[in-house]
């Protein structure tokens, strides 16, 4: 895949990181790249074939170089900067990854040969719909116990979402503004 995707070890005081990749293992012309929040990176733009040096820092002393190579037949996969992400999002509400003209489709699948999907679907939606909003989402967590915290109640809020965008059941619409409020809070 180009670019790779390249993943690195916590470290516990870190507040960011900083990656660098080079084409030599001197680093002379290195690419920088600041105020990464999490342990892995992944560029928005495809690289040229050859062999690249990365390593990686957040306080002190830069990891040890590790190595990786873009073969000529390598599939270009760049991930999206923030404003390409915000680009695409629908302007009008609800601001869904998929088109507004789905939702019909869903909805009759919903009632008709996708209807046992849908079903279990919605027995994980109420069963999320459980979670209890007086806990604090996030006692003392560390940063990457945070990520995973979010990660887990964004996919709560997107299941619980879908279904009330089938549906059309408050409850459900609710559930979900309350979880991601409480993500951001």
């Amino acid at each position: 895949m180009n670019p790779p995707s390249l993943i690195w070890n916590a470290d516990k005081k870190a507040n960011s990181y900083i990656l660098q990749w080079a084409q030599n293992n001197d680093f002379s012309n290195a690419v920088t790249i600041e105020n990464i929040p999490w342990m892995s990176y992944t560029h928005n733009e495809p690289l040229k074939q050859g062999t690249y040096y990365w390593r990686v820092k957040s306080t002190g002393e830069w990891s040890s170089p590790l190595s990786f190579t873009i073969p000529a037949d390598a599939i270009e996969m760049p991930m999206l900067t923030r404003a390409q992400q915000k680009e695409k999002i629908p302007k009008d509400h609800p601001r869904l990854f998929m088109r507004p003209e789905s939702v019909a489709k869903l909805k009759e699948l919903a009632k008709g040969s996708g209807a046992e999907a849908f079903d279990f679907m919605r027995e994980a939606a109420d069963r999320d719909l459980q979670m209890n909003a007086d806990e604090p989402p996030f006692p003392k967590f560390n940063r990457w116990e945070i990520y995973q915290r979010l990660n887990d109640m964004g996919q709560k809020a997107e299941g619980i979402a879908l279904v009330y965008l089938i549906t059309g059941e408050q409850k459900y619409g609710g559930a979900a503004r309350r979880i991601l409020l409480e993500m951001c809070a």
